[in-house]
């Protein structure tokens, strides 16, 4: 069942699904994924955990029974372009132009990425100082905002792994770093390149998308992509099994007009995905 996460230190909504006895049987991953705009995190959960994947004949959630999932809800906020209050990440006044008005954009992005970051920090804190056991990603507005805290915080050399859909890359200038990824020292670096495996990555996008455009998901693909590539080299990145190459997909006939994961087939990577991650924890354990 789902448990309330307690708020100390948190003002948004956190629904989290554990294991089933968390104290015994601790989870081998944890999973932050982020709504779009005008979800919560009871109405994402459910959609995502619904359909019945075909490989296993269970949801997604049932699926993976090691994985902590952890479905933050975004703070209402007023939106310029539905002239009405919502949940959303942050302002976003047109998703014709993603990049239109990014003032708008980064009082709420801002506030979000700094939400985000702390949150994670408590996910590594219960994964025991395991980085690569955390995983974060959402869904159009929800990716957009893991996107940027992904690569403000430099997150391409420290977590797990991304997985997001019909999503984007904001170009917004979050504080003094803005959206600059930040290089490990020779020693994060060494023990990144010796110790682990690269972050997995999963990019999907609908091509029939009417509400953003599929080149926005090929462009923030190819910026994640890049930023793994440039963060661990390619002597890591070629010790990689193929299960653990990045993934982009391309999708067709989802609902919600293209802005949706389809289903099953995006619900399914989701699980190799994860899958892959599991694996490559238990055989690259330190």
């Amino acid at each position: 069942m789902a448990a309330r996460m307690p708020t100390q230190g948190f003002e948004n909504e956190i629904v989290v699904f554990d294991t089933a006895d968390p104290a015994s049987d601790p989870p081998q991953l944890s999973v932050i994924f982020l709504h779009g705009r005008g979800g919560n995190a009871h109405e994402f959960s459910g959609d995502l955990f619904g359909p019945i994947l075909p490989s296993t004949g269970l949801g997604l959630r049932e699926s993976m029974p090691t994985v902590r999932w952890v479905f933050p809800s975004a703070k209402p906020r007023w939106s310029s372009a539905f002239q009405e209050t919502m949940n959303e990440w942050f302002d976003l006044p047109s998703l014709a132009d993603v990049h239109a008005d990014p003032e708008r954009q980064a009082e709420g992005l801002i506030d979000a990425v700094n939400f985000l970051k702390r949150l994670v920090e408590s996910e590594v804190t219960l994964q025991s100082g395991r980085w690569e056991r955390v995983i974060i990603g959402g869904v159009s507005q929800g990716m957009a905002t893991a996107v940027a805290a992904w690569i403000k915080e430099g997150w391409s050399i420290r977590l797990g792994g991304f997985i997001g859909f019909s999503g984007w890359v904001p170009e917004v200038e979050l504080g003094s770093a803005g959206l600059c990824p930040q290089k490990g020292d020779g020693e994060g670096r060494q023990h990144a390149d010796e110790k682990r495996v690269p972050p997995l990555l999963l990019v999907g996008h609908g091509v029939d998308d009417a509400w953003v455009d599929v080149q926005f998901g090929r462009e923030a693909f190819a910026r994640l992509d890049g930023l793994r590539i440039e963060g661990w080299g390619s002597s890591s990145l070629s010790r990689c099994h193929p299960q653990e190459a990045p993934r982009w997909r391309e999708y067709s006939g989802a609902d919600q007009e293209g802005h949706w994961l389809k289903e099953p087939e995006a619900l399914e990577d989701i699980k190799a995905v994860l899958g892959a991650a599991l694996s490559s924890l238990s055989s690259h354990s330190i």
